[in-house]
């Protein structure tokens, strides 16, 4: 690993922000009394990530998680926070019918448009403003889900604990020589759970493609200009692709029988068999970005508390603008792990 990247991730894992999460959630969550251990974990995860990508693509510590006034977090949770008049706007942009978006009540329209004007210049504006939603918006949502999943899971949630406490111990998170990255890359669980959340609850659950030409897909014949959907949250559960346990959660998917070592492709003969990050010409530039933080983030989250849903008997419904999000909020309970 470059020494900018080990840098980069020793900052987020070993003594920056994921640790300044942990150390926030313990002060926040736990150790008021009136809080009963119980937080919106998506709020937390928006935090945390916003001020990572701050420092990876801006060298900008906008440091969210202790300012909780912060206006670029307000902001940006505001424009992103699905409503029924957002989804109405983005299905319209979807059909190009752009034109009807001033007949939605409610300001909404407004929101979006104000919701970037903590900076000057426009053509700055549309950069920044994809880098940071890209950047973090979906390892924000991928982290909220997985936390979910191990909160469902306690049997799994303790194995992976029990491989994170016996691999990653104090020495690794000081030692400037350690490769942090390819030490939670080799580990198996911790892989096929990060992985099997992004295969069976993708961020981006829908994208579109305009072809520029006329083409042809499958053989069958596509004019230019016609709206292409891509639904990974389809084709990331076929069974044809993904055999009959599809539909199921199975971190081990992503465990090589044989050796035990972690593999990339959850057992199917495809990458096209997962469409999370998109693939080609197009596909999502930061994917192992997003793949090396969301295991720096679950691994130390992991070994420091031991969640469950703070209210189970209420359902879980994903929803969202752009990316998937918890309706309501993913509220949990944390306990803190011994030792």
């Amino acid at each position: 690993m470059p020494s900018g990247a080990r840098k980069f991730l020793r900052y987020v894992l070993g003594d920056g922000k994921s640790l300044k999460l942990t150390e926030k959630l313990q002060r926040d969550v736990l150790e008021k009394p009136e809080a009963r251990g119980i937080t919106k974990i998506n709020v937390w995860a928006t935090k945390v990530t916003l001020d990572i990508i701050g420092i990876a693509a801006f060298g900008q510590d906008f440091d969210t998680l202790e300012n909780s006034d912060d206006i670029l977090a307000k902001t940006h949770d505001d424009v992103l926070k699905p409503t029924p008049a957002k989804m109405a706007i983005f299905g319209l942009m979807n059909f190009g019918l752009d034109w009807l978006m001033g007949l939605i009540p409610g300001g909404a329209v407004g929101q979006l448009e104000n919701g970037t004007n903590e900076f000057s210049d426009e053509e700055l504006v549309d950069q920044l403003r994809t880098l940071i939603a890209a950047g973090h918006e979906t390892t924000s949502s991928s982290f909220t889900w997985v936390v979910y999943m191990l909160a469902l899971n306690p049997e799994i949630q303790s194995r992976l604990r029990e491989e994170i406490q016996r691999n990653i111990l104090e020495d690794p998170l000081t030692d400037a020589d350690q490769d942090l990255g390819g030490l939670l890359e080799s580990l198996p669980l911790l892989n096929g759970v990060c992985n099997e959340t992004l295969r069976y609850l993708p961020t981006v659950p829908l994208s579109m493609r305009v072809p520029n030409k006329d083409t042809t897909i499958v053989g069958q014949s596509i004019p230019k200009g016609t709206d292409i959907f891509i639904i990974p949250y389809t084709i990331n559960r076929c069974k044809e692709l993904w055999g009959p346990t599809a539909c199921e959660v199975k971190p081990e998917r992503w465990i090589d029988t044989e050796t035990g070592r972690p593999n990339n492709t959850g057992g199917a003969s495809s990458n096209y068999a997962i469409m999370t990050f998109l693939h080609g010409a197009h596909t999502c530039i930061g994917q192992s970005f997003a793949k090396v933080e969301l295991r720096a983030l679950v691994a130390t989250f992991v070994r420091t508390f031991a969640v469950e849903l703070a209210y189970p008997g209420k359902p879980v419904i994903p929803t969202g603008i752009i990316t998937t999000k918890p309706e309501g909020g993913m509220w949990v309970k944390l306990k803190q792990v011994d030792g």
